[in-house]
């Protein structure tokens, strides 16, 4: 119900503003998205954070090597550790 209401004043606002306001509206509005995407551009060609990114990207990469290798070690401790001994296998 309120998405109704506010979509309804909203809209009578847009009909009660005069073409000039519109007109000024809409160029303010596209001139506010060129901004915004020529510095996404800016952001997106900037070298250092590419060189961020990419260090990023390698450290999760060794994060993931030693944390898996540390689960292959762990795996191993916890085998051995519940392994049978050599005497426990004899009564068995």
């Amino acid at each position: 119900m309120h998405r109704i209401l506010i979509i309804a004043l909203a809209a009578a606002g847009l009909v009660a503003c005069s073409p000039a306001d519109r007109a000024e509206t809409k160029a303010e509005i596209e001139s506010a998205a060129d901004t915004a995407a020529a510095e996404a551009k800016a952001l997106a060609d900037n070298e250092r954070l590419k060189a961020a990114g990419a260090e990023v990207k390698e450290a999760a990469k060794q994060a993931g090597s030693e944390a898996k290798e540390a689960l292959g070690e762990a795996r191993q401790t916890i085998h051995e550790a519940t392994a049978p001994d050599a005497s426990e296998k004899a009564s068995q």
